[in-house]
């Protein structure tokens, strides 16, 4: 049997260790919570005009796929879950400045999970970032290992 005996000073420091613990933490889940961004609704890529950026459903998805000319095939869509990389390769600094040339930028998003949704459609792969319903990057792919990817404004920035 073990038996603790606790005084009132003791009970005190105790109590007031726990409640010093529990807004440490508060503070933590709050502090956290409020860095992790949400993409605008809207972007303005290089050379177009300002389109919007939701992506809540697949239609909104294929609508903003669309405003770009590209034509996705509803049926072909795949999505995983990614997660923004928190520091930056050499590989991943490059693929950024594509993204900025198109009106994002994932340093902003830098350690959030976003789904990743491609879309078929026909000769490429259109990728979409999405973080909290809304587009927060974008690029094309042909799909061949090694050739470099392709801002998803494409043709109207060449």
């Amino acid at each position: 049997m073990f038996i603790v005996s606790l005084n009132k000073k003791r009970f005190i420091m105790i109590a007031a260790a726990a409640v010093a613990a529990a807004i440490i933490v508060t503070a933590c889940v709050i502090v956290f919570r409020t860095h992790a961004q949400t993409p605008p609704d809207t972007i303005t890529p290089e050379g177009s005009d300002t389109v919007s950026a939701l992506a809540r459903t697949p239609e909104e998805e294929q609508s903003f796929l669309r405003s770009f000319g590209i034509k996705p095939r509803p049926d072909s869509r795949r999505s995983e879950n990614v997660t923004i990389p928190r520091e930056f390769s050499d590989a991943y600094e490059e693929y950024n400045k594509l993204q900025r040339k198109t009106g994002f930028d994932l340093s902003r998003y830098r350690g959030q999970t976003a789904a990743k949704v491609t879309y078929d459609t026909g000769k490429m792969s259109a990728v979409l970032l999405i973080i909290n319903g809304r587009v927060a990057g974008a690029h094309l792919s042909s799909g061949i290992q090694g050739e470099a990817y392709k801002a998803i404004n494409y043709g109207k920035t060449r």
